[in-house]
């Protein structure tokens, strides 16, 4: 029942005061309370609070819910007694684990799923990947490391607010083997209208049925940005890319039969229900191998594909 009404709560139904008013209970419910200003929101449970600003109100619930999950995702910083991640304005964090540098936009992109991508995807020197959401080149860094210089990463973000964050830790880092694409991925070759929140949400607007911030953006298909990433034998995707995986699946026989790369894709929820059996349905028509995997303290999935 209660992963129904989160449904409800992230944007299908529920106005503003109440999403507002069911994450309240939520947060009381874990020993946790709600601060709120003109600015934003903080999210306190004992001494630790996560901070997020006042437009990404929708992931309130998220970082109530999941609150492990995106406190320790970076080093937080003391403030008095208190011990603080502030993801409300761009910022320069530490990510816990790796201890690596990243300047994200707002939410980061943490080790937990990162390791999970890798895990997956296993990738080795001199293959080429196709990063597809790339955000602020979290996950792009490590498959940059592990591909080596002979190797290539083509990271894909069209998000005007994110890409800046992508291009300006690609540089931080001296990944000279990543080339960004401002473009996004889809069926065909086209423009199509997108929600651009800066953050790691944005999406086609049609798909999630959000209307604020809405750009024209380009998108390619796989085909193009393999491409783009320099015409040689994709080894590896991973793809998050906020409900269009199935569209790019369907539409992408000849790109598959053609590179046979590994997969991590990361379903997602289309009206109220989630897409990871078309996911899987469409991989295996390809004659894929493919399993779901749990992102440990998050309540998601990831579907891992290899060649069969």
């Amino acid at each position: 029942m209660e992963k129904f009404i989160r449904a409800l709560v992230g944007g299908l139904g529920l106005n503003r005061p109440a999403r507002r008013l069911w994450c309240e209970i939520q947060a009381r419910k874990r020993g946790m309370n709600i601060q709120a200003d003109a600015t934003g929101f903080g999210i306190r449970r004992g001494q630790d609070e996560i901070r997020i600003r006042r437009e990404h109100e929708i992931y309130l619930n998220d970082m109530i819910v999941f609150f492990d999950y995106y406190f320790s995702a970076v080093v937080p910083e003391g403030e008095g007694t208190l011990r603080v991640v502030d993801y409300s304005k761009p910022r320069v964090h530490r990510l816990r684990h790796s201890q690596v540098e990243f300047e994200f936009p707002a939410l980061p992109e943490s080790d937990e799923s990162t390791e999970m991508y890798m895990r997956a995807l296993q990738p080795r020197p001199g293959e080429v990947i196709l990063d597809l959401g790339a955000y602020a080149g979290g996950s792009t860094y490590f498959f940059a490391k592990a591909v080596g210089d002979g190797g290539r990463v083509a990271a894909f973000e069209p998000d005007e607010k994110s890409l800046p964050f992508l291009r300006a830790n690609m540089s931080r880092h001296a990944l000279a083997n990543v080339a960004v694409f401002d473009c996004g991925i889809w069926s065909e070759n086209t423009t199509l209208s997108f929600q651009a929140e800066g953050n790691m949400g944005s999406s086609v607007a049609s798909i999630l049925k959000r209307d604020s911030n809405v750009q024209q953006i380009r998108v390619v298909t796989l085909d193009e940005a393999a491409r783009l990433a320099g015409g040689r034998p994709v080894s590896c995707i991973k793809m998050d890319i906020e409900g269009a995986e199935v569209a790019v699946l369907r539409s992408a026989q000849e790109f598959f039969r053609a590179h046979r790369p590994r997969l991590v894709i990361e379903p997602h929820k289309i009206e109220g229900q989630m897409n990871t059996e078309e996911v899987l349905e469409i991989l295996r028509g390809y004659g894929y191998r493919a399993e779901v995997l749990s992102q440990g303290s998050q309540d998601w999935p990831l579907v891992s594909a290899w060649p069969g």
